[in-house]
């Protein structure tokens, strides 16, 4: 079995497409995306409080914070 380094990982989730994670990300029951749950990332912006819908590039491309949509 391979173990995966951080790297490994980050690498291939910029290998997914965007709208493969935006259905995982998807919440079935509030038809919204999941939201954070948690205040322990947002260090990295207001995007990444507890009560914000997590998006896809905030998770592949953390650089890209600025962007609400």
């Amino acid at each position: 079995m391979k173990m995966y380094a951080i790297m490994d990982i980050k690498e291939d989730l910029e290998k997914y497409d965007q709208s493969l994670l935006n259905i995982l990300l998807k919440d079935r029951t509030t038809n919204q995306n999941i939201i954070w749950a948690t205040n322990d990332y947002s260090k990295f912006g207001d995007m990444y409080k507890a009560e914000y819908e997590i998006k896809a590039h905030l998770i592949t491309n953390p650089k890209k914070k600025t962007d609400t949509t």
